[in-house]
């Protein structure tokens, strides 16, 4: 969320604005705890899928210094498997 702001902050797009709003909609899974945080390098993820709950770790990467301002704007996200449950659903999801 705090990612998002930023953008939101530095480009205006009106776009990432309503995604903003949507996702301060939904409910917040940790009941409002303060000072609940996730390391910045690497965020757990739950996603529920027709072959069961996926616990992921995903991270992003963004390019700081480019100097075209093309890839300034480029953030690559990535998922990882968090645990070998998931790793293995996501093995045979691939398979089918």
């Amino acid at each position: 969320m705090t990612r998002l702001r930023r953008q939101i902050d530095r480009t205006g797009d009106p776009r990432l604005s309503r995604l903003l709003t949507e996702l301060e909609a939904y409910a917040d899974p940790t009941g409002g705890e303060a000072g609940h945080r996730f390391d910045p390098v690497a965020i757990p993820l739950i996603v529920t899928s027709s072959v069961g709950d996926l616990h992921l770790l995903s991270t992003i990467a963004t390019f700081g210094t480019a100097t075209d301002i093309t890839v300034a704007d480029l953030s690559i996200e990535a998922f990882y498997p968090a645990d070998d449950v998931t790793r293995e659903r996501l093995n045979t999801a691939a398979r089918r």
